[in-house]
């Protein structure tokens, strides 16, 4: 709907957040295809369902209020599909190890991936670390971006490129 939205059930269940104001956020993409067929399948055939579900409700209430307090965000953000993700593709397991390896700590998949995502206190911040992890050779094939999401949740640039230091 062309802003920061919660998606509920299945994803079909699409709730608008108004956030008044700006984050930022390192984004890694492995280029790695995942199936998110494939993820929910192995979730179901093992029951591994928390017995207390995590909600969104404390994530949606900083992004509300425009908090840019990102170790506040950071403690409370969570995809309870990462843990399934990283051990059905092992190679995307690899590289979340590689980022953490090289001080990228805080790194979250998003969804059912590939991506990771990581919020940041600043622009500055967000667009040196992304630099620094772009200089990385262990994550060559991943493409390493700055970003900067406003009251409409936009795209505002891309403070990286393509990483190939092969």
């Amino acid at each position: 709907y062309g802003g920061t939205a919660v998606c509920r059930g299945r994803g079909e269940r699409v709730e608008c957040v108004h956030v008044p104001g700006r984050f930022f956020y390192v984004v890694v993409f492995p280029r790695i295809r995942i199936s998110t067929a494939e993820v929910y399948t192995v979730l179901r055939s093992e029951g591994d369902y928390p017995s207390r579900p995590r909600k969104a409700d404390e994530v949606i209430q900083i992004l509300k209020r425009g908090n840019t307090n990102t170790s506040a965000l950071k403690r409370r953000l969570f995809n309870r599909l990462e843990h399934v993700v990283l051990r059905c593709f092992p190679a995307l397991r690899l590289i979340k190890e590689r980022i953490e390896r090289i001080g990228g700590d805080g790194f979250i998949l998003t969804g059912s991936g590939s991506t990771f995502f990581k919020p940041v206190a600043t622009e500055g911040g967000g667009f040196q670390e992304a630099e620094r992890l772009k200089r990385s050779p262990v994550l060559k094939n991943c493409d390493v971006f700055s970003c900067i999401g406003n009251l409409r949740g936009e795209y505002h640039g891309n403070h990286g490129s393509e990483v190939n230091n092969s």
